[in-house]
C-alpha cells in the first residue's frame, strides 16, 4: 500500500471514530497537533529532557520514559507531560469555551 493510500485509511478511520464517538456519547473529537508535547514541561513550558533509570542513574536520551524540567525540577512519566500540555494546547492556546444555549444576534451594522 502507498503512502497516499495509507493516509487517506487513516483519515477515514479518524473521521468514522469521530462520528461514532458523538453519535453515540456526545463525545466531540478534535485534532491537535503533537509536535513538541513530550519535550516541553507541563509546568512551567520551558524545554525539559527525557530520561531512564539505569543503576540508581538517570540515563538522558530523547527516547527515554521520564520527563524531567531543569528550570522547575518538574518529574513525571514523559506520556503523562505529553498530554497534559496536549490538553493545554486545546483549552489554552484555542481559547476553546462552552458556548451559551441561546445565541445571541449579531449586532446590526451601522
Amino acid at each position: 500500500m502507498n503512502r497516499r493510500q495509507a493516509n487517506q485509511l487513516r483519515g477515514k478511520i479518524r473521521q468514522y471514530a469521530g462520528e461514532k464517538a458523538y453519535a453515540r456519547c456526545s463525545v466531540v473529537t478534535v485534532e491537535i497537533n503533537p509536535h513538541g508535547t513530550s519535550q516541553y514541561c507541563s509546568r512551567c513550558g520551558a524545554k525539559g529532557k527525557r530520561f531512564f533509570f539505569q543503576s540508581g542513574k538517570r540515563i538522558f536520551v530523547k527516547w527515554g520514559n521520564l520527563f524531567w524540567c531543569e528550570k522547575c525540577q518538574y518529574e513525571a512519566n514523559a506520556d503523562h507531560n505529553a498530554s497534559v500540555n496536549t490538553h493545554h494546547s486545546f483549552y489554552h492556546e484555542l481559547h476553546w469555551e462552552w458556548r451559551d444555549k441561546k445565541r445571541s444576534k449579531p449586532a446590526s451594522p451601522g
